[in-house]
């Protein structure tokens, strides 16, 4: 006898109750796990299946009413994969082969002696382990689905040919098809003609052996809009490397590329302003504590005697502010790295000497580091700029001091208040305002003077009116004399103008009673107002937006938390029930559709810790501590299946990591050399002069493979998952260190963790 925890449900139906009184005796004598329900005709079999989870059915074939062949048909109608095996005393090859053709599970003689019970519980026990096997198979693959279904991403399946075979939700509401819609379509009904070539490229990247492939291109929805969206494809292979199917997945990133060109496009206007002060500037990065430059103008060349190219990428403070002048930098960096600008009178070294300057420094937007715009205001009598130019001077001042205001503001309104405060400060003019755009029509914010006749909402399609001709056109203006131009001033006698957009959020406007009262020089001054105003006001939408983006992540990842947690135990559970029955079924059959069925669930259980891995974890640190990477190396190695490799080490260093993370890293790519190099792989990890490095002596990765093998997706084996490698470039990044991947000496692969300090 056998003894299992799983119980197996059997239904026999036989005409002779004495027959199936012993049959019933010996199987459940045979398995303690087998329990036999027992009818004596094909209409007492199916109540009995219809009120007991029944696991498998043994019928004879002679029997009243249906005969057994009769019975599986009509079982296979409701139950179309239970197991059913026919067991008879009246056997032949014709009733063999039209049970067969109604979708028998086994066929059986009775016999004589008790060998015969033993070979029908064997039958049994190995027809309801695969059924069992492939019902949870099926059922972890509709699990899988829903985990896909319910993805924040949008996933696409398609066929060989790239035509759509399924997509999501997520894929829907992006690309704004429905399923009926796109389901048998090609990718060229999402790809407009100009990107058809990189995709063209794209499908035979997929084809070659890499499998995996990262592209950003444009793709049109069914109204013509065109979109921008970051996709991450990845081939499904058979045992023999036959394309089974090909998943993508996708999100749309147009906002974000939108908002990058916007950047881009400020700072070239930034520097343009920049680059026609009349007085010194530089652009710098605060890195541990110093100025570093990137920038001059020509002014700053001029005054200091250094062209950008002997001063770019050092140490400013080290050659305008040496020995004695260094203590003011100090502090002046100080300062702007605690408050994000600061303005102090100091004595700076200059092609002439020393000389006095005002300096201010102005915190500017940047995703790296502290960057800012710093000024020289010559101070003096003698200074030939005082000479020149001392009331420009006090409008730069003026200029700064408002910038940083305007910096530091939270308040929308505001923002637009001081640009109007600064301008009164600066020009010299009758009226300004400044207008906001909503709902398609310029909205006056902030105003020099109530003037009731200027304070109008101005739609921005009006044809005569010169402020919204400006915002529709973007380009900033000068009018000499109002009477020249085909608009209509809300006062007729105002004469000139000075209109200046303020990017996509409005317009600012001065207006002087004579004609031609403003210059170049106001045009470049209040243009640079005007980009601090655009800047802070992008800065105060981005926090906006960034307060209502992280209330609905925290709310996703409440929820995202929870259906992990579901999906994890409801995927591992039943692929644990599975394993159990596969093994049984192993011991009880040699099968290779067995060992396929093994092959499957470890993939799918690896499949599933990557996935949670990936969004659970990502690039995020919990915890950084002094490590022995000694240790950690022989632990991450009693954590791997590592057959017969061998692992040689030689490690005497303590870093900072985060204890779990860095283990993982080790253990992905000692898994990834003994996956790749097989089983009597030679795993090599030693330190090298900023970090360590993991090799072997196995077939290494070709060139051209080497920038897509961190990809989500990618795989260089039948059986691998293709997200080992994705999350240890997460894990290395998240420490602020690089990865590169090289040839080892034996011509294996070489993993170079670079950027890493010892303590």
């Amino acid at each position: 006898m056998t003894t299992t925890e799983t119980p197996i449900q059997l239904l026999h139906v036989d005409d002779q109750p004495s027959f199936i009184e012993m049959v019933a005796a010996q199987l459940e004598y045979k398995r303690d796990r087998f329990t036999v329900q027992t009818a004596t005709n094909a209409t007492d079999g199916h109540d009995i299946l219809a009120d007991h989870e029944i696991d498998c059915v043994i019928s004879d074939y002679e029997m009243p009413g249906q005969n057994g062949i009769e019975f599986l048909e009509t079982v296979r109608r409701e139950y179309p994969e239970l197991p059913f095996i026919l067991y008879t005393g009246k056997g032949s090859e014709d009733i063999a082969s039209e049970a067969i053709s109604a979708g028998v599970t086994d066929y059986l003689q009775k016999g004589t002696g008790n060998g015969q019970y033993a070979v029908l519980a064997n039958r049994i026990e190995n027809a309801v382990d695969r059924y069992q096997a492939q019902r949870v198979i099926e059922e972890n693959r509709e699990r899988l689905s829903l985990f896909i279904d319910q993805s924040l991403l949008g996933v696409i399946e398609w066929n060989e040919q790239l035509e759509c075979v399924s997509l999501n939700d997520a894929a829907e509401d992006i690309l704004g098809y429905s399923a009926d819609e796109f389901v048998g379509n090609s990718w060229k009904t999402i790809v407009p003609d100009s990107e058809h070539g990189t995709v063209s490229d794209l499908i035979a990247s997929l084809s070659g052996s890499n499998g995996a492939s990262r592209t950003v291109i444009e793709n049109t929805t069914p109204d013509g809009e065109r979109i921008i969206c970051e996709w991450h494809n990845h081939v499904i292979t058979d045992a023999d490397g036959e394309i089974v199917t090909i998943f993508s997945q996708f999100q749309d990133v147009t906002e974000q590329k939108q908002y990058e060109r916007a950047i881009e496009n400020e700072r070239d206007k930034f520097k343009a302003f920049f680059e026609q002060l009349p007085i010194p500037a530089v652009r710098t990065t605060i890195e541990d504590g110093d100025p570093i430059v990137h920038d001059l103008n020509s002014a700053f060349e001029e005054t200091f005697g250094y062209e950008e190219t002997e001063l770019e990428g050092r140490n400013l403070d080290a050659y305008v502010a040496p020995d004695s002048l260094s203590r003011s930098a100090d502090r002046i960096n100080q300062q702007f790295v605690e408050s994000g600008h600061t303005s102090e009178r100091v004595r700076r070294q200059t092609a002439a000497g020393i000389r006095e300057f005002q300096v201010n420094v102005t915190h500017v937007d940047s995703t790296t580091l502290p960057e800012a715009y710093a000024t020289y205001l010559p101070l003096g009598d003698d200074s030939p700029v005082n000479t020149g130019i001392g009331a420009h001077n006090t409008k730069i001042k003026t200029l700064h001091d408002v910038a940083a205001a305007i910096h530091e503001t939270s308040d929308l309104e505001a923002v637009y208040t001081l640009l109007v405060d600064a301008a009164e400060r600066i020009l010299a003019f009758d009226l300004a305002l400044a207008d906001t755009i909503d709902d398609g029509e310029l909205v006056p914010v902030a105003i020099t003077d109530q003037v009731e006749t200027y304070y109008e909402t101005i739609p921005l399609a009006a044809d005569d009116a010169l402020a919204a001709e400006i915002a529709r056109t973007g380009e900033p203006d000068i009018t000499a004399d109002l009477t020249d131009r085909d608009c209509s001033p809300a006062d007729p006698t105002y004469r000139s103008a000075l209109t200046v957009p303020i990017a996509d959020h409005g317009v600012f406007q001065a207006v002087a009673r004579e004609p031609d009262a403003f210059d170049e020089t106001d045009l470049n001054l209040v243009s640079l107002l005007t980009t601090h105003a655009d800047l802070a006001l992008e800065r105060l939408d981005r926090e906006h937006e960034l307060r209502d983006r992280t209330a609905e992540l925290e709310r996703q990842n409440e929820r995202f938390e929870e259906f992990a947690g579901v999906v994890s135990h409801d995927l591992r559970s039943p692929l644990t029930v599975a394993q159990g029955h596969l093994e049984v079924a192993q011991d009880e059959c040699d099968c290779d559709r067995l060992d396929r069925i093994d092959d499957a669930h470890t993939r799918i259980d690896t499949l599933i810790t990557n996935l949670l891995t990936l969004a659970r974890d990502g690039d995020t640190l919990s915890d950084s501590q002094p490590l022995d990477l000694a240790q950690v190396i022989d632990a991450s190695w009693d954590h791997v299946d590592t057959a017969d490799a061998t692992l040689q080490t030689e490690m005497d260093c303590t870093i900072q990591a985060d204890p779990s993370r860095i283990q993982q890293v080790f253990e992905n790519l000692m898994r990834n050399a003994v996956e790749h190099g097989g089983t009597d792989v030679t795993v090599r990890v030693g330190t090298l002069a900023d970090g360590f490095y993991v090799e072997d002596d196995g077939p290494g990765i070709p060139a051209a493979d080497r920038d897509v093998v961190f990809e989500i997706g990618n795989s260089q084996v039948t059986d691998g998952t293709g997200f080992g490698l994705n999350i240890v470039k997460q894990i290395v990044e998240a420490h602020d260190w690089e990865i590169t991947l090289t040839d080892s000496a034996s011509g294996g692969a070489r993993f170079e963790i670079h950027n890493v300090s010892e303590v």
